[in-house]
């Protein structure tokens, strides 16, 4: 109940706060129409009675000065209702004293009032008990003040002043109930748009990158680009044929939906891009559709945080429960990358850097991570790895791998070496595995890669944020949400 009346009052402000602009317009074209009209009544004045006008023309110009003074201050000060109240008071007590010195009730100045409620009604939006206030205010004091100063009235003389009076009055707080009606009517359409986009919006996030989502929402087209440098991360589970034929297919569903969760929750904190599932396969990649500085560094260290997840989660399996194991290749090198299809579109990526990190995972051990003896070069210093030698990759023929198996003693937080100490970042730097990137080109859907002229070069700024140390693995929580923890 208490959730639901905090809900009502957060709207309920978020209403006024809409107002403000429009109230803030209308007492500015309110005081721009006292200051216009004041002084221009004063031609009424001399046809009148010429002496008259001889006392209201200072009056009149001290009011149309002061209300020129408000429209020029009203996009300045915080509370425009403040401006509303001087403006109001003013323009009163200056008809109140051109009614008493025309006539009381019999002055051609009493309409004039009449003229104020509806002015008000219609230019400054407020909620209905305000205007209905403000009305049943300006009659009141009006009556006081003949009733004081003025001439006695008998009864139909009364009727008479009031009766335009109080049927204007009575039209303004039906127009007042429709237009409030009508504005909380539009507010809430925005609110339930603005709800619909933001549900649209997070869905493409869930699908897509997102600067790619958002080059989608402005419905621009998304051309595909080539990044000169970039790494690519397969994993695989070992056996999971033989898994799938012995574990319940709801089971097998929770675990995989349980461990690609986890995942998902090393990526994300390493900065990389998830870009698939197929069946037991899992797929990201570093440095697109943002490049990063250390994308390579990253993406290591993100497949040394999954097998560490695997480790954790054997240690605690019970005897006889299927064990799952994962192999992991990562590959660094150029890829295209690019939105394809027109339904049910996807973030996709191709090129040899892609082939290759499949192959590599293909060929890698359970508890290992294979990268070619090329890559890991530059992450000797960091890393303990054992050299395969030459090996057979389909389609591309013999490349030396090595499987890279943990961070070295020295540069490592735990004794499995999957996690990083703020010595392996300081290393990093010196190693210049920070450093600029290579310009990102945009490729031209109808045209291949190779095809690529320098003119297509579109740059995109480096990531300043820098590097920062894992404080902890994201995967080591107590429970997750909606989830079911293993034994």
């Amino acid at each position: 109940m208490g959730g639901s009346e905090n809900v009502d009052e957060m709207i309920e402000e978020a209403y006024r706060r809409s107002l403000e602009p429009a109230q803030r317009a209308g007492v500015r074209t309110f005081a721009l129409l006292c200051a216009v009209l004041f002084p221009a009544f004063w031609l009424l004045d001399r046809i009148i009675d010429p002496e008259l006008a001889l006392l209201t023309w200072p009056l009149r110009l001290f009011v149309s000065a002061v209300m020129a003074g408000i429209t020029s201050q009203s996009h300045r000060v915080q509370s425009v209702l403040s401006l509303y109240a001087t403006a109001l008071i003013l323009a009163v007590i200056a008809l109140d004293q051109l009614i008493l010195l025309t006539g009381g009730s019999g002055s051609p100045y009493y309409p004039s009032m009449t003229m104020l409620l509806l002015s008000n009604i219609i230019l400054v939006p407020l909620p209905p008990r305000w205007h209905t206030g403000i009305a049943v205010g300006l009659w009141l004091q009006w009556l006081l003040l003949v009733s004081l100063r003025g001439p006695a009235m008998y009864p139909e003389q009364f009727a008479i002043a009031n009766f335009f009076f109080l049927s204007h009055f009575l039209i303004g707080i039906f127009w007042i109930d429709i237009a409030d009606d009508l504005r909380r009517k539009e507010f809430m359409s925005r609110l339930q748009i603005q709800k619909e986009e933001q549900e649209k919006t997070a869905l493409l996030l869930n699908i897509l990158p997102a600067p790619v989502a958002e080059e989608l929402r402005h419905h621009r087209p998304v051309p595909a680009r080539l990044y000169p440098d970039a790494s690519i991360l397969f994993t695989d589970f070992v056996g999971f044929s033989g898994i799938s034929r012995q574990t319940n297919p709801r089971e097998l569903v929770h675990w995989l939906d349980w461990l690609f969760s986890g995942f998902d929750r090393v990526i994300q904190q390493h900065g990389l891009e998830k870009l698939k599932t197929i069946g037991d396969a899992y797929m990201c990649a570093g440095g697109i559709p943002e490049p990063r500085h250390d994308h390579w560094l990253r993406t290591v260290l993100a497949g040394l945080e999954l097998l560490a997840m695997l480790d954790d989660w054997t240690a605690r399996q019970a005897p006889g429960e299927p064990r799952w194991r994962v192999r992991v290749g990562v590959h660094r090198g150029p890829v295209v990358a690019g939105v394809v299809g027109r339904h049910k579109f996807a973030y996709d990526v191709w090129g040899d850097t892609v082939n290759i990190a499949a192959r590599l995972e293909s060929a890698a051990a359970p508890g290992c991570i294979t990268i070619t003896a090329d890559n890991y070069r530059v992450l000797e210093p960091l890393f303990d790895a054992e050299a395969l030698g030459p090996v057979e990759l389909k389609g591309y023929g013999q490349m030396s791998l090595v499987h890279l198996t943990r961070i070295r003693p020295g540069y490592a937080r735990d004794a499995a070496g999957r996690q990083p100490n703020a010595e392996f970042w300081r290393r990093a730097d010196q190693l210049g595995l920070i450093r600029p990137l290579p310009p990102i080109v945009q490729v031209p859907v109808e045209e291949e890669p190779e095809a690529l002229h320098a003119a297509e070069i579109e740059e995109f700024g480096d990531d300043e944020s820098g590097v920062r140390p894992t404080e902890e693995a994201p995967w080591a929580e107590a429970s997750w949400p909606g989830k079911r923890q293993p034994r």
